[in-house]
């Protein structure tokens, strides 16, 4: 006996339903696959950038290294080259003493020739003067003649006094200005040599200073890596949950078609038993 047309279109809604059910199912695995896969692929990438980001973390460690060790070196050359040029300049004060006084005896030296000098001259005068009073038969230190012997020897004083006093303001001051050059010599010595050593230590702080940035830095880096590794574990662990949760979901439209297909089958037959089929 042939089926009724009720039976069959509720067989067919049934078989409809399981398909439908069926293929909604085969969609959610295969997404959910691709969910996880691309998971599992962003996942990696993240973890690969993270080694990234600790290696570059360990050149910048190395690179703090170097850096600090540069400083410290422009610090110490800094400072022994700041300690020469004070050592030479220090050699040079006792130089300058020495020309000076050298300067004074060539002053003093100087003084005694023009003295020689002058008193030759005199001399020469005064024998003139003796010989041609002599000839003319002249007493040569009576009267006039001693006069004027008198007033050469009074102009050889004078010119002597006067020369001595030059001579003397000359050898004070070379000695003065020559010791306050002297002075400021080794003031500016010690100068340099309170600035090198500041300079040394605040280039050593410096390189110290140069160093723990770099370190940061690098940990800073670490610490970012660090944040990489995580967020790839999670991104891992979401889409892992995502799939899941779509696998599910499949899963659930595959029995809710059996269930439809099973609840048509169900109302069909009591329909055909109630019109007495």
């Amino acid at each position: 006996m042939p089926l009724p047309w009720p039976a069959i279109f509720a067989f067919a809604g049934a078989a409809g339903s399981i398909i439908s059910g069926s293929k909604s199912s085969k969609a959610a695995q295969i997404y959910a696959d691709a969910v996880a896969a691309a998971g599992v692929e962003d996942a990696a990438a993240l973890a690969a950038y993270a080694g990234q980001q600790s290696a570059y973390a360990g050149l910048h460690d190395a690179y703090a290294e170097k850096a600090e060790g540069a400083v410290k070196r422009q610090a110490l050359l800094n400072y022994e080259y700041a300690t020469l040029q004070a050592g030479l300049e220090e050699k040079e004060i006792p130089l300058l003493l020495l020309s000076i006084e050298r300067e004074v005896a060539e002053e003093e030296q100087e003084a005694d020739n023009r003295e020689i000098a002058r008193r030759r001259e005199l001399n020469g005068a005064l024998a003139s003067q003796v010989a041609l009073r002599t000839a003319q038969g002249v007493q040569a230190y009576d009267g006039s003649p001693l006069a004027m012997m008198g007033a050469d020897i009074t102009m050889f004083e004078r010119d002597q006094a006067i020369d001595a006093g030059n001579t003397a303001r000359r050898i004070i001051d070379k000695k003065f200005f020559g010791s306050e050059r002297a002075k400021l010599m080794a003031d500016r010595v010690s100068l340099l040599r309170y600035g090198a050593g500041i300079g040394l230590e605040t280039g050593l702080e410096q390189a110290e200073l140069v160093g723990t940035e770099a370190h940061l830095q690098a940990e800073s880096i670490r610490l970012a890596a660090e944040g990489t590794l995580l967020s790839a574990s999670s991104l891992l662990s979401s889409s892992q949950l995502e799939a899941e949760s779509i696998r599910i979901q499949g899963k659930q439209a595959k029995t809710s078609g059996y269930i439809n297909a099973i609840g048509s089958l169900a109302n069909a037959g009591y329909r055909y038993g109630s019109l007495g089929g």
